[in-house]
């Protein structure tokens, strides 16, 4: 790990880590080889603490790779949402509200939970699903019962439904804050493994080899 630490302080500070006491002579720019890749001979790829270097490329590569499912995660509902926005609309009525408790979250937590109904034709459906994801989780009751207040039993809401299934609908066609965080915050892992793996250290980057020594005649 001291090998590999001492890599970005030596890009801090202008210089470059050298293995031999050989001292790069400028002349003519040797094309780069296997070698040059990482800065370090094959046989050296990661280092002398193999170990260690191959745990930190693994830990970078984790942070892409969690950026980049949280980006295609979070694309996938926001392109769900806008596939709904074009879904046709009919007058319901709701039915009835509750508030119940969430066993097993943190700290306790309360779901609205809304019943309603709509008829496509002479077919009358009841649903209870709000929107594309699950209702919002609330801190208190209170927080519950005060967003419920937009479903009072008895009113009109609008009911987008799936033409192609209609016990398929939801009431909210927004997308929720949390999925453009999400994919602000995979955007910021995905790029963190590379530029760690840049400080680290372990980027290809090309370098001018010495030419062997030539003895005098």
């Amino acid at each position: 790990m001291q090998r590999v630490l001492g890599r970005p302080a030596a890009q801090f500070v202008g210089g470059e880590p050298v293995a031999n006491a050989e001292v790069a002579a400028p002349q003519s720019q040797a094309a780069p080889t296997e070698d040059d890749w990482f800065g370090q001979p094959s046989h050296q790829l990661l280092g002398e603490q193999r170990i260690q270097d191959f745990l930190v490329i693994t830990f970078c590569a984790a942070f892409s790779l969690i950026g980049w499912l949280m980006i295609v995660q979070g694309a996938d509902q926001i392109r769900a949402t806008r596939a709904v926005m074009q879904w046709p609309t009919v007058d319901g009525i709701i039915e009835a509200t509750e508030v119940y408790p969430v066993d097993g979250s943190p700290g306790g937590r309360w779901r609205p939970h809304v019943t309603y109904s709509y008829a496509v034709g002479e077919r009358v459906v009841t649903a209870t699903r709000l929107a594309l994801g699950k209702a919002p989780l609330e801190a208190r009751r209170e927080n519950a019962e005060r967003y419920l207040e937009q479903y009072r039993p008895g009113s009109a809401v609008t009911v987008f439904f799936n033409p192609r299934e209609l016990t398929e609908s939801v009431l909210e066609v927004s997308t929720p804050a949390s999925v453009y965080v999400n994919v602000a915050f995979g955007v910021i892992l995905a790029l963190l493994g590379p530029a760690l793996l840049v400080l680290f250290g372990f980027w290809p980057r090309h370098r001018v080899v010495a030419p062997p020594a030539q003895v005098a005649a």
